[in-house]
């Protein structure tokens, strides 16, 4: 019994075939290896791909379809010799996982951009942690000791909970005092001491 090779375990899964064609083990491994060094230019995640054969008068047909998380792109290529089907399909499929890519870097830019906005749209506010003041919330109660927080001056961020939270994370702070936009009352978010992020809300102590 010899061991499994684990190179060849990673590769990924491209079935090739011929719909009433016999399809040579030359070919098959000419469209595994060319395939799997142009897709992998463009692919970071695990993806998958049937390459089937066929013919159409006097042309070969290839038709590709791989596939990817989320995404199957499809493409087909003919000509009067049976690799050149194979090399007019695969350059289909490139520019398809060329626009895929670029649409997906476009989105991870505006994600961080979007994360930026909110950074920068953040009001500075001067703060000072009162250790005369007593906690309302027990520990129990918030997960973890919260500090007693005065704020200076009265005018705070507006921002809702969730562009509050980012702003948390993103800054990598301990704790961050805002204003909801429908509510005049002091919220605080803040990391507890098992990394959970608690939230205190300033209306809730009023009777």
């Amino acid at each position: 019994m010899t061991d499994a090779d684990p190179e060849a375990e990673s590769l990924p899964n491209i079935e090739v075939t011929g719909v009433q064609l016999d399809v040579g083990e030359a070919l098959k491994d000419h469209v595994r290896d060319y395939l799997i060094n142009e897709a992998q230019k463009w692919l970071e995640e695990e993806w998958s791909a049937t390459v089937s054969f066929s013919r159409e008068r006097h042309n070969f047909r290839c038709a590709i379809r791989l596939h990817t998380s989320g995404s199957e792109i499809v493409s087909n290529g003919k000509h009067s010799e049976i690799y050149n089907s194979f090399s007019w399909a695969t350059e289909k499929t490139i520019t398809q996982l060329r626009k895929l890519s670029d649409r997906r870097k476009r989105k991870h830019k505006k994600r961080n951009r979007n994360s930026k906005d909110i950074v920068d749209g953040v009001l500075s506010v001067a703060y000072v942690v009162s250790p005369e003041h007593t906690n309302v919330m027990s520990a129990d109660d918030l997960g973890g000791p919260v500090p007693s927080i005065v704020a200076e001056p009265s005018e705070l961020p507006v921002l809702t909970l969730l562009e509050a939270v980012a702003f948390l994370e993103v800054e990598k702070r301990e704790f961050f005092m805002f204003r909801k936009p429908d509510s005049p009352h002091v919220n605080v978010v803040y990391i507890r001491d098992d990394g959970a992020i608690g939230w205190i809300d300033a209306a809730s102590f009023e009777d």
